[in-house]
């Protein structure tokens, strides 16, 4: 009995500790996304320490008409940003050797930074070769390192546009490897007769860079990334860019179970494109900028919780935008804040104002869509800085946190035996989700009672993690099994 007391004890101290290393380190990977540079010499900050709460800011350099990417470190220092041709520093100088990036500032996603695996003071910065609309110089990569020019940074002498694949394109899209170390980039080429098609490329990169060696080709044909791919949060769905879905396995980069949604709810008729995208932090909606280039314009909601393509053609829900006379207006990229909200720029007529989805968790109009939602002071184009999304995967924000109710939740007992009773005021769509230290998915199940129980009596002894979720917010509790 004393040597099972000991062992329990040992691993609860042992959970407890890496429970508050995971959770700073979810903090402090936010962190990366606090500044933003972008458009005209635009820009947001974001206060770690006040929920994140979203401040304009006008001092930056480097046009932009595109997306972009900005980098900053675990405590929210802003650390350089790149417009395409041209990498910034924290001061708003260019970079030491950071000018002639084989890109420009007009091309869709023109870069993507990322920390290099294993390092923490050097950064990948990834280029689509793009000028003038003229895709001629392949995807290419620099490498940055921060303790260079009296830690102003500066890219390493001979590791500068390094070619990754010698045809580019306007899109790329970056998540995290399944070992949470490593990477991977989507991108696409053309595979010349007798294949004569476009495919979907997975390229992991590791510490050493992109190996191209060992990437995953999809079995598709006729995909090109031409647009802004994007990675759900979780990294399990990946969207191509225009309205086609794919899951993927962030362990071998392999793609499969595509669904292209019959989309017959556009109100604005057939004469659009698909320009910008983003997930939901809980990666449950994807959300899309739909402009015809003549004022009316649309965002939708795609709701992928049931992958399914008829659920999913179903469930799409469309806001009708018209920015119209005296000057057309129209609809950019979109991208994801640490505060939880979708950014979603305008573009026309040099105007300084975004537009804020506030809860894109919330299904149809219940994600209070905003329109020139905050004034930039200065214009920011089509632009946004591109994030890879698994920074924001199912992020606690103030309008999704439950601690602040903390004491109309009781569980018991704990440690518990055979039941765990649940007494708490919420009778509304509530679901309770078990983990074990690991973190993997022991119980999964909903249930609208002001007391609800669990059966424990089949769940091995250990210390686990009870999730509760009730409206869109959440709150965890630590449990103790002990039969």
């Amino acid at each position: 009995m004393k040597k099972n007391t000991f062992c329990l004890i040992t691993c609860l101290l042992f959970s407890l500790i890496l429970l508050d290393v995971n959770c700073k380190a979810q903090g402090f990977e936010l962190n990366r996304t606090v500044n933003w540079r972008f458009g005209h010499a635009a820009g947001l900050n974001f206060d770690k320490n006040n929920n994140y709460q979203a401040s304009v800011f006008t001092g930056s350099h480097g046009i932009t008409y595109e997306g972009n990417s900005c980098m900053s470190d675990t405590d929210g220092n802003l650390l350089f940003y790149c417009n395409g041709d041209t990498l910034w520093n924290a001061l708003h100088q260019p970079m030491l050797n950071g000018a002639g990036l084989l890109c420009d500032k007009n091309t869709m996603v023109s870069s993507q930074i990322i920390p290099r695996p294993g390092s923490s003071t050097q950064y990948f910065v990834f280029v689509n070769g793009c000028v003038a609309d003229q895709c001629v110089n392949g995807l290419r990569y620099s490498v940055v390192d921060m303790t260079l020019d009296n830690g102003k940074g500066a890219v390493v002498v001979g590791q500068k546009n390094i070619l990754v694949m010698p045809n580019a394109t306007q899109g790329m899209a970056i998540t995290k490897h399944a070992n949470g170390t490593d990477y991977w980039l989507a991108y696409s080429k053309y595979f010349s007769p007798p294949q004569n098609t476009s495919k979907l490329l997975m390229i992991p990169i590791t510490s050493a860079g992109p190996d191209t060696a060992n990437m995953v080709i999809s079995p598709f044909d006729d995909e090109n990334m031409g647009g802004s791919g994007r990675f759900s949060p979780n990294g399990q769905i990946f969207n191509r860019g225009v309205g086609e879905f794919y899951l993927f396995n962030n362990s071998t980069g392999q793609l499969s179970n595509k669904i292209r949604p019959q989309n017959d709810s556009i109100a604005i008729g057939s004469n659009y494109f698909t320009y910008g995208y983003e997930f939901s932090p809980d990666s449950r909606f994807l959300y899309a900028c739909l402009v015809t280039g003549i004022g009316n314009n649309c965002i939708q909601q795609i709701d992928l919780s049931v992958y399914d393509s008829t659920a999913i053609s179903n469930s799409i829900y469309t806001w009708q935008t018209y920015f119209g006379p005296p000057v057309l207006q129209g609809l950019g990229h979109m991208q994801l804040g640490p505060d939880g909200k979708i950014y979603v720029s305008k573009t026309g007529g040099f105007t300084d104002s975004i537009h804020i989805i506030h809860q894109p968790n919330i299904l149809g109009a219940g994600c209070n869509f905003e329109y020139n939602a905050l004034a930039l002071q200065r214009p920011c184009n089509f632009s946004m800085p591109i994030y890879s999304n698994y920074y924001f995967n199912n992020i606690v924000t103030a309008d999704n946190n439950l601690c602040q109710t903390d004491n109309l939740i009781n569980v018991y007992p704990n440690p518990a035996n055979e039941f765990i009773t649940i007494n708490h005021k919420f009778t509304e769509n509530n679901s309770y989700l078990l983990y074990d230290y690991k973190g993997q998915l022991v119980l999964d199940f909903k249930g609208n009672q002001l007391i609800q129980s669990i059966n424990t009596s089949q769940i091995p002894n250990g210390i686990y993690f009870l999730q509760i979720w009730s409206n869109n917010k959440s709150i965890s509790k630590k449990i103790i099994i002990n039969h």
